[in-house]
């Protein structure tokens, strides 16, 4: 029997819609945030999740993410189905996360694969007090995300030196990722990965009341998930957050350290090859 394991600052989800969603099962460590695509390998005996979730789900689907062996994670990624290419043993799959749902209860019969009972799983409205501590926290928090991206690339160039001037970089040596700062300027990276009808059916999904409230929640996400340092702790501490302005606090905190360990990083490499 499953245990499930609720998030620590649960709202109440009474009033809000319930409906059913099949259940991929993935390690917990693979999390993705919302806004992310990812491209994941598929089993063969758990193609009919991917059935199911194209055939009556508008291609949604949810991950099975156990805390551990009896412990069922109780809130999961809205995935959607962009892609299938089947393989031998399986298939290849790109999806994105679009959304949180919170897991109400699972059913195994009369699947052959898990059924989820969800409801959304939504921030928290930003009250006037907030948004102050907002607009400081994104603010502080951007900067040191370019802080971070200057310090990586003068790690890399004492690093890698001549390499780097020779395109001999191989994928896999940049310990902080740098895609550009624009994916937390807006909607533009959940519209476009998300196979959402319309920018309304996104503020439904986020819980959000207007596109201010969806991008600040976008920004907030993209903060962590931009910076691939992040372990699976703080990344799923990001999902499970229900306050946007936390979430940024989260991203401040994890940016601050990493900020640090790259400052020592270059200060060491200087040293070694001057």
């Amino acid at each position: 029997m499953l245990l499930l394991l609720s998030a620590a600052t649960s709202l109440s989800s009474s009033s809000a819609a319930l409906y059913k969603l099949p259940l991929l099962p993935r390690p917990v460590k693979q999390v993705p945030l919302v806004g992310e695509e990812r491209r994941i390998f598929v089993p063969a005996e758990y193609s009919p999740v991917l059935d199911a979730a194209e055939a009556s789900h508008g291609s949604r689907f949810g991950l099975r993410l156990l805390a551990r062996s009896d412990m069922l994670v109780a809130w999961s990624p809205l995935m959607t189905l962009l892609d299938r290419e089947a393989v031998e043993g399986g298939e290849w799959v790109r999806a994105a996360a679009v959304g949180r749902v919170d897991i109400q209860k699972v059913a195994s019969k009369p699947e052959p694969f898990d059924v989820a009972t969800v409801t959304s799983y939504v921030d928290a409205p930003v009250d006037d007090a907030s948004m102050v501590s907002y607009h400081a926290l994104l603010a502080e928090t951007s900067h040191l995300y370019e802080d971070c991206v200057m310090l990586n690339r003068l790690a890399l160039s004492h690093q890698l030196g001549i390499r780097l001037q020779h395109g001999g970089l191989s994928p896999g040596e940049i310990a902080f990722d740098e895609p550009s700062l624009h994916r937390a300027e807006g909607l533009r990276k959940a519209t476009e990965i998300g196979a959402v009808d319309s920018l309304q059916a996104l503020f439904e999904i986020w819980g959000a009341e207007d596109e201010e409230a969806a991008e600040r929640q976008m920004r907030s996400f993209s903060l962590i998930g931009d910076a691939k340092a992040f372990d699976t702790v703080q990344r799923l501490a990001a999902m499970q957050c229900r306050d946007t302005v936390g979430r940024l606090a989260i991203a401040k905190r994890m940016l601050m350290l990493r900020k640090g360990k790259l400052e020592a990083e270059v200060a060491l490499r200087g040293a070694l090859f001057k």
